[in-house]
């Protein structure tokens, strides 16, 4: 008798697509989802955890049950598109807008020693101080002696940075007052947070090199830093890793969801 014909057709993957992040607002069933960028990483894991029981009945036990406990997805997703938004949500922080303004400083007062760098604007609220620096003056805080650039000190303009040269005429432990201007702007500011974790939507949409492409949403995950962010890349492209931890979001919702794309 012959063997009926495979019509099975086998179903390659080559993956490929788009993950958007997505935070819950007014709508508890819609969330602001933001596409995070390149990731050239993306898998979801399963963990199972089992209760065997072996009968002692003879000499040899053997297993006569077993009872699956628990399931437990989990998700990571590498990210190679440092945004300000990426890195915000590898601090479990925020990113905003640091402005700066071009109110003229006043003796800035600082401690200094020679062979050191000092940052202006530190000062206040101002955590990373001020950029872009012009009409630098450094005095002693009598006022009566007028240092000179690149005689007692050298000045870097664009990062708002002083350096002590040695030897230069100006002692260690002494208190300089700088006057400066800071270049009126904004630029981008990453702050971390406390939680270490941010709860939200993942949503990937599909776009295969080779393969039927399915979407995937996690309703409800806890997205987590992993690893290293590195600032230093040698000639290799910087990026950044996320635990994904699935959770359930309702009674009716699956943790895991996948549907095709095409609609017949």
């Amino acid at each position: 008798m012959a063997l009926p014909l495979n019509t099975h057709t086998n179903q390659y993957v080559f993956g490929r697509g788009r993950i958007f992040i997505g935070v819950y607002s007014g709508d508890a069933n819609r969330a602001d989802r933001r596409f995070i960028g390149n990731c050239p990483g993306f898998t979801l894991s399963v963990e199972s955890e089992k209760f065997e029981h072996f009968s002692s009945t003879s000499g040899i036990q053997t297993k006569d049950l077993t009872v699956t406990k628990s399931v437990n997805f989990n998700a990571q997703v590498t990210c190679d598109d440092i945004q300000a938004e990426n890195l915000a949500l590898f601090l479990a922080g925020t990113a905003g807008t640091l402005t700066q303004s071009a109110t003229p400083v006043t003796n800035e007062a600082i401690v200094v020693k020679n062979g050191y760098h000092y940052q202006l604007g530190l000062v206040g609220s101002n955590d990373v101080g001020v950029r872009e620096v012009s009409s630098v003056t450094v005095t002693d805080t009598a006022g009566t002696t007028t240092y000179v650039l690149n005689t007692h000190y050298k000045l870097d303009a664009d990062s708002g940075m002083i350096y002590i040269i040695p030897g230069g005429g100006i002692t260690d432990g002494q208190t300089i007052h700088v006057d400066y201007t800071p270049a009126a702007g904004a630029r981008t500011l990453v702050e971390s947070g406390t939680g270490g974790a941010i709860d939200a939507e993942l949503f990937f949409v599909a776009d295969n090199a080779n393969g039927e492409d399915r979407d995937l949403r996690i309703p409800l995950c806890s997205i987590a830093p992993s690893g290293e962010l590195p600032f230093i890349t040698g000639d290799e492209l910087g990026a950044m890793t996320f635990d994904i931890g699935v959770s359930t979001k309702d009674s009716t919702t699956p943790q895991i969801i996948i549907a095709g794309q095409d609609v017949a």
